[in-house]
């Protein structure tokens, strides 16, 4: 599948992929956010991952996020990894929830200047993870 996009020279380059490579990639990354029809997992990537049950999955490190979605009912991937060393901002936000999900989720907003000088954000992702608790355990 691996298409990749966009053609310009953003500080991300996104390809997308079937939903096996999707996971293998995933699975390789140190964290993950991973929503199922009876369970949610946030913290360190679990050993196994039940796809029947999986509505969304982010897998992810500070340069790379792999996703697996639903859309119309299939699984999809795809995976945005940062090209460049400008151009983002990073937030960290406290978890309401830390016995269970952890301490601190980071998200990093790559941004892109179009001809005109306008700054916009090309890709939203989760970039770090902080905390004790892993797994929604």
């Amino acid at each position: 599948m691996n298409e990749t996009y966009p053609n310009k020279e953003y500080p991300v380059k996104v390809e997308l992929l079937s939903p096996e490579e999707a996971l293998e990639r995933g699975r390789q990354l140190p964290y993950a956010l991973i929503r199922c029809y009876s369970s949610v997992t946030l913290g360190e990537t679990p050993d196994y991952i039940d796809l029947a049950e999986v509505l969304e999955a982010r897998f992810f490190n500070a340069t790379e996020e792999v996703r697996l979605f639903r859309q119309e009912g299939a699984l999809r991937g795809a995976a945005c990894e940062q090209v460049g060393e400008d151009g983002y901002l990073e937030e960290r936000y406290k978890l309401a929830n830390d016995k269970r999900f952890g301490e601190k989720l980071t998200v990093r907003r790559d941004l892109w200047a179009d001809e005109d000088g306008q700054t916009y954000v090309v890709a939203t992702r989760l970039a770090g993870w902080q905390g004790g608790a892993a797994n929604g355990q």
